[in-house]
């Protein structure tokens, strides 16, 4: 098993997995219902300019040659009114349902902070949805405390 930052020839695998994490939100909240033409016809280059970009890394694990899981990862530039003047942020994390409870997520996690670390991160925020018990658990224990909310009209 291993963690590597991902390239082109991931994207397939990666617009798999995310498609996935994505159906996920979909289920929770209508809002976050998928364009399935844009998925088809539209999401692989989109991946494409976001792996050869400089706002955005994806980290991969790996299991024998399978991506098992990603993480998205990105400096966020804030507001120059602002002492810090970037946001770590981990935008995305998904594991296959079938390696869930085993470790993985920890192991991409603890790679997902040393990437970020390198690039100057003193600190890491993380999002996710407010219906996602599981993913809310798992950020709790690795540490997270909630400390902004956003409301929807």
């Amino acid at each position: 098993m291993r963690v590597r930052k991902a390239g082109l020839k991931d994207v397939d695998e990666l617009k798999e997995l995310y498609f996935n994490l994505m159906l996920r939100f979909e289920k929770m909240d209508s809002f976050d219902t998928q364009d399935r033409k844009y998925w088809k016809t539209k999401a692989k280059a989109h991946l494409r300019r976001l792996i050869r970009g400089k706002e955005d890394d994806f980290l991969v694990l790996e299991e024998d040659k399978k991506i098992i899981g990603f993480s998205q990862v990105k400096m966020i530039k804030r507001e120059p009114i602002f002492k810090i003047k970037t946001d770590p942020h981990i935008e995305a994390t998904f594991i296959r349902p079938e390696y869930r409870g085993k470790g993985y997520g920890k192991i991409l996690f603890n790679e997902s902070v040393k990437f970020l670390r390198k690039k100057g991160a003193k600190y890491i925020t993380v999002g996710t949805h407010a219906k996602d018990a599981g993913a809310n658990s798992f950020w709790k224990n690795m540490g997270f405390k909630e400390y902004n909310i956003k409301y929807r009209k």
